[in-house]
């Protein structure tokens, strides 16, 4: 453990601190006097070695062997490369899927010939799957919801997209590249994906509103032993996309601890998720969307990372052409049929 706690700990922060190319986080308002959610009596900031070591050593953290073993199988046909891009759909996204795999096709194979393509089935029709396992030009692997009953029947809670990254991200020599079926890449993704590589975590902001006090379940913050106010500050991560470098501290102290979370039916998935899940819902406790994967992940950063957050988000969109869900290409798989057809006359 001192392996984790003092080389790669100190080596990791060495490169975080160093990076001045990237400016400081911003700050939401202050606080109103006569806000309870905003006096907050455990704050993070002073904390960072302390932090460190209970996402290291806390046994509510780590996942057991049982658990290791279940998530690396999900893997065990995927061969090593040096880059993964990985995604899951379910049949209502079908078509955004289709979208995905033609920018993916057109726009990205061509800068990185070399690149492997994994994805999940989450819920397609047989037939959606044939299709995709036809002409996605990718591995198709059906996510085995069975192996993780009962915890993960509940789809909407998004308990598999931790673990999916967790299976992949020792598969990978450079980097590891998740995203959503609403994700459309450009030209200028590679320095993006060397960055995520080098520092081991490359994330965008979201758009949704920076006030985490509002975003979060209590079960969740309890579960990290925090106050849901000691986030306030830190801001919203896209959980759309993400990029992972093979690196042991981060696996082992950011991505296993989001995992467990996943896996802990007192953390991430609250009573009635489609509930929780809508932005505009307000919840019972008065904190508005659970945020699910997204907001695991920001905590868990937030621990880790403190103040250096910023290291691991990146403010140039460039990479990025879109992300918006229903963005669709409901016959680009068709389109391969034809085109192939006609090659054939």
């Amino acid at each position: 453990m001192a392996w984790y706690a003092d080389d790669m700990y100190q080596s990791l922060f060495a490169q975080l601190i160093g990076a001045g190319d990237v400016p400081l986080l911003q700050t939401i308002s202050p606080c109103k006097s006569d806000d309870p959610v905003c006096n907050c009596p455990r704050q993070l900031s002073g904390r960072s070695d302390v932090l460190m070591f209970e996402l290291l050593l806390s046994e509510n953290l780590t996942l057991s062997n049982q658990q290791v073993d279940a998530i690396l199988s999900l893997s065990e046909s995927i061969p090593e490369s040096d880059v993964i891009f990985l995604s899951a759909s379910s049949s209502n996204h079908y078509d955004e899927m289709q979208a995905m795999f033609h920018n993916l096709h057109t726009v990205v194979s061509p800068l990185m010939p070399d690149m492997r393509v994994v994805f999940f089935d989450i819920g397609l029709t047989e037939t959606q799957r044939i299709q995709t396992e036809k002409y996605c030009r990718c591995h198709v692997i059906r996510f085995p919801f069975e192996k993780f009953r009962p915890l993960l029947e509940d789809r909407f809670c998004y308990f598999w997209k931790p673990l999916i990254i967790r299976a992949l991200i020792g598969k990978v020599r450079k980097g590891l590249v998740y995203q959503d079926s609403s994700v459309r890449w450009t030209s200028h993704i590679k320095p993006l994906l060397e960055r995520g590589a080098a520092f081991g975590l490359q994330y965008h902001v979201s758009d949704v509103p920076p006030n985490v006090s509002v975003d979060r379940l209590k079960q969740m913050s309890n579960f990290f032993g925090e106050e849901l106010c000691a986030f306030r500050h830190f801001p919203e991560l896209d959980g759309s996309n993400g990029i992972f470098g093979n690196l042991p501290f981060v696996i082992r102290a950011l991505i296993e601890p989001w995992a467990k979370c996943a896996l802990d039916a007192a953390c991430m998935c609250p009573d009635q998720p489609e509930a929780a899940g809508s932005l505009g819902d307000q919840l019972s406790d008065g904190h508005r969307s659970h945020g699910f994967d997204r907001a695991t992940l920001k905590i868990v950063a937030a621990k880790l990372f403190d103040n250096a957050l910023r290291r691991v988000i990146t403010l140039d969109n460039k990479a990025i052409d879109t992300v918006r869900r229903g963005l669709a290409m409901p016959d680009y798989f068709n389109s391969i049929v034809n085109k192939s057809a006609g090659h054939e006359k």
